[in-house]
C-alpha cells in the first residue's frame, strides 16, 4: 500500500513539473552530456523558432553563438573546484544571445 501511495505521489510530482515547464514563459531545454537536446518547451519554440520535433534532432552547440560559448568556457574555467567545463547555452545571463532559426 505504501509503495502504491509513493508511486502516486511521484507521478503527481512529475505531472506538476511537466505542466510548469510546458507553461513557462521562459525557454526551457534539456541537453544530455553530449549536448544533444532532449527536451524543448513551447517557449523555446517561440524564442528560437524551431519546433520541438526539429530541436530534438539538434545539438546545443547549434544554438549558441561562438562568442557566448567562449564566454561560458571562461566563466566555468574560473570557478574554484570545477574539474571540467562543458560550454552550454547557460552563461549566467538571462539576456544571452542565442541563434534563432532566422539567424
Amino acid at each position: 500500500m505504501k509503495h502504491a501511495q509513493r508511486a502516486l505521489r511521484e507521478s503527481a510530482d512529475l505531472r506538476r513539473l511537466a505542466v510548469v515547464v510546458r507553461d513557462a514563459h521562459d525557454a526551457v531545454l534539456v541537453q544530455d552530456l553530449h549536448g544533444r537536446i532532449t527536451a524543448w518547451n513551447p517557449a523555446a519554440a517561440r524564442m528560437y523558432g524551431w519546433s520541438e520535433a526539429e530541436a530534438l534532432t539538434m545539438n546545443i552547440r547549434d544554438l549558441i553563438t561562438e562568442a557566448d560559448a567562449r564566454k561560458s568556457w571562461r566563466t566555468c574555467s574560473g570557478l574554484a573546484g570545477v574539474r571540467s567545463c562543458y560550454p552550454t547555452a547557460h552563461s549566467g545571463s538571462p539576456k544571452m544571445a542565442g541563434v534563432s532559426r532566422s539567424g
